[in-house]
């Protein structure tokens, strides 16, 4: 029986495709871990569930793909830490994980040769993984704070591919961490550039904690770089 390896988005899909397989294969228990390990006593017991924890070990390796094997370097003797691993690395509820299953939502177009069909399941899919990495808590009014995040993050240009990958590993996001991570990544690039210094240094950070004033130029303005808050 052939399945889709597992990939760094196909998550959904394999976990019930390699649970049917092992499901049939009389293996599910184990992985799952309410088929436990006999005491030492009953050898012959001990020998059964050896024999197919081994065979559990195997169905899972051949169904991950290379790239995925760096998950479970540290695991890869144990079926259920195997299982409990890959689930935790796919499915991490952190709203950096959200924002990427949303933007692997966004992002779906219709292949050249592709049926409509085809197309509806990727869909599916793909809603299917944003559902699973939101918590049991999760509402409508979290939804929209973590939009607003989202949309502060996406509309970095690619000179800050590292600063946004750094945001999302956050554990908790809200739009007061994220203005506190912009000041500070804008203070550090003006140092790095040679922008600022002392005094400067001082004026910029007042201009992230105040908004921008209207009107004429305000008395006493220092001379040299000015930054804008724009968000």
């Amino acid at each position: 029986m052939q399945i889709s390896r597992l990939s760094s988005s196909n998550y959904v899909q394999w976990s019930e495709e390699i649970t049917a397989v092992l499901r049939l294969r009389g293996l599910w228990g184990i992985v799952s871990g309410t088929e436990v390990k006999p005491v030492a006593s009953e050898t012959e017991k001990v020998a059964d569930w050896l024999e197919k924890h081994d065979k559990a070990l195997g169905a899972l390796f051949l169904a991950i793909a290379p790239d995925q094997h760096i998950h479970i370097q540290t695991c890869k003797s144990d079926a259920k830490l195997i299982w409990t691993t890959l689930r935790s690395v796919h499915l991490s509820q952190r709203p950096g994980a959200r924002f990427n299953a949303y933007d692997d939502l966004f992002s779906i177009r219709k292949g050249e040769e592709e049926t409509l069909a085809s197309l509806m399941n990727r869909i599916d899919e793909a809603i299917l993984r944003v559902q699973n990495l939101r918590p049991d808590t999760f509402d409508i009014t979290k939804l929209d704070k973590e939009l607003v995040c989202m949309t502060m993050i996406c509309s970095l240009p690619s000179d800050y591919a590292s600063f946004s990958s750094s945001l999302l590993l956050l554990e908790k996001m809200d739009r007061s961490s994220l203005q506190a991570a912009f000041r500070n990544e804008e203070i550090n690039r003006m140092h790095r550039s040679g922008d600022v210094s002392g005094k400067d240094g001082a004026s910029a950070l007042r201009t992230f904690s105040k908004p921008p004033r209207t009107g004429g130029k305000p008395s006493g303005t220092p001379s040299g770089p000015r930054v804008t808050c724009t968000y």
